[in-house]
């Protein structure tokens, strides 16, 4: 597992690298959509189990400006996230199943994907599955009302590099 500053590095790499790769940027506003020549939206995966909280979050991920592709097989993230490029990988969880607990190994293991940071939602007041998000990988932990209240926030803290 590479050290903290090579991942921030790596997390600088990916910023800059996705700075220069815009392409095209769709814009809503006052109902009127709007296409930004040169800028494409980064990319977030996402990964949920509860429907109704993974809709909102993919929802107010799309409002921020972000693609969104979604994680069906957690056995397969390193090579989506190879693939998509993302800017990072966020999930809502009700427990820290042992699939996405070897996901977040395999990416953290996988030097290619080891800078993507995760932030995990999960229901107020678990802290045992807080503490177990963390040691298998996670950046930031944070309860599901973070989702409407604070995700901008939330996004920024991840994705800051240190």
């Amino acid at each position: 597992m590479p050290q903290a500053g090579g991942a921030n590095q790596l997390r600088k790499g990916v910023l800059q690298e996705a700075r220069q790769r815009v392409k095209n940027l769709n814009l809503h506003c006052g109902g009127w959509w709007f296409t930004m020549r040169g800028m494409t939206a980064p990319v977030a995966l996402i990964f949920y189990e509860n429907l109704l909280a993974g809709g909102q979050l993919v929802n107010r991920m799309q409002d921020l400006g972000y693609r969104v592709q979604l994680v069906s097989d957690l056995r397969g993230i390193v090579e989506q996230a190879l693939g998509a490029k993302p800017m990072l990988l966020v999930a809502n969880l009700s427990a820290l199943s042992p699939e996405m607990r070897e996901a977040l190994h395999a990416l953290r293991g996988n030097p290619a994907t080891s800078h993507v940071p995760v932030v995990a939602f999960i229901k107020e007041g678990d802290k045992k599955l807080a503490e177990a998000m963390r040691v298998a990988g996670a950046t930031l932990v944070a309860t599901e009302a973070g989702i409407t209240t604070q995700l901008p926030e939330l996004l920024e803290q991840a994705l800051r590099v240190e």
